[in-house]
């Protein structure tokens, strides 16, 4: 699986009305930090063990024009890049992307000197709210921001079908500050938002619901540990079908920080040709956590692989974030990443 293992997120004026506290807004460790000209401060891009999202630290800073901005890898988990806005920076300013940090301790900074608002993003992770903002001395007003060029043009996340017409009331319905696509890629703690039942067979969600066994079950750390411990065995086991029925239709798919188009293509795609490598991997855990609330967890599962390849031994730290939802008396994989590197 190209050596991964699965490990697994605007001011008023602008294209979505969104306002920059609600852009980068949270109710868990997000807060907003004024500054004075000249210093270099510090955003954090981390894992939240508490919640499972991935987040920036703060996610909102006020600084003044010449300071620096310098984002901290802490997250053993996860890599995390910063990307601007093409449209989300103010006119003069200069676009900025920093590299893929996948190391504790690897810093990318920036010196800001143009006034106004700067929307940011994780690429791998924006598709689950990891997004951020910084304000240069004051925010920017209607028609101060960066005009984008055609083949710049980005959605913020928002998807496709997203109304760009809508106002700032309907972003506040939302008491976590995220758009409503975003919430349908994220782990959603209602089990609401994901439509089909994710089981092989069973009618969408406009069909009556199933009266099996299965709908009289209830969520516990036990049987969401079971049933992640149950996919690992078949995906390095060569059972497609078991894994193929563990996940959610709308399932969200990361490999390496990038998003796979759909599941159908992924699996019969990308995972089924390159699972019967591994099960010549030979594993060694080294950390697992998780955290269930209600019908939705988290895992997160670090391992090393030693594995052949052109007749060396290679090892490889691998690393697994599985995000879950219980639907209909089941577990099913509404989001995972998988990320590795070697480690000799």
């Amino acid at each position: 699986m190209k050596q991964l293992l699965i490990f697994t997120f605007l001011t008023l004026g602008l294209s979505f009305g969104i306002s920059p506290a609600v852009w980068a807004q949270d109710d868990h460790e997000h807060e907003t930090q004024e500054v004075t000209s000249g210093q270099e401060y510090i955003v954090e891009m981390k894992f939240n063990e508490e919640t499972g999202d991935l987040i920036f630290v703060p996610a909102r800073l006020e600084i003044k024009a010449g300071d620096t901005v310098t984002w901290v890898q802490v997250d053993e988990f996860n890599e995390h890049n910063v990307v601007s806005y093409p449209d989300g920076i103010p006119k003069g300013a200069e676009l900025f992307e920093g590299p893929l940090l996948n190391e504790v301790g690897q810093k990318y900074s920036v010196t800001f000197t143009v006034s106004g608002t700067y929307l940011y993003h994780c690429h791998p992770h924006e598709a689950i709210g990891m997004r951020g903002v910084i304000i240069v001395d004051r925010e920017s007003l209607p028609g101060e921001y960066r005009e984008a060029d055609p083949d710049e043009v980005h959605d913020h996340g928002g998807g496709d079908d997203m109304d760009m017409d809508m106002d700032m009331d309907m972003d506040m319905e939302d008491e976590h500050g995220h758009d409503g696509d975003d919430q349908d890629a994220n782990r959603e703690e209602d089990g609401h938002g994901h439509g089909a039942s994710g089981d092989n067979g069973h009618d969408d969600a406009m069909a009556e619901p199933s009266t099996s066994d299965h709908d009289h079950a209830i969520a516990s750390d036990e049987n969401m540990l079971a049933f992640a411990e149950q996919f690992r065995y078949a995906l390095f086991n060569d059972d497609f079908d078991t894994v193929a029925a563990s996940f959610d239709p709308d399932v969200v798919v990361f490999e390496g920080g990038i998003p796979e188009a759909d599941l159908a293509s992924y699996l019969e795609h990308h995972l089924k040709p390159e699972m019967p490598m591994l099960a010549a991997i030979t594993r060694t855990l080294l950390r697992q956590d998780s955290k269930r609330t209600g019908d939705s967890g988290w895992i997160t599962t670090a391992t090393n692989w030693e594995m052949e390849r052109e007749g060396k031994m290679l090892s490889v730290s691998s690393a697994e974030t599985l995000n879950l939802q219980f639907i209909h008396g089941e577990w099913k994989i509404v989001h995972v990443h998988w990320s590795s590197r070697r480690a000799n």
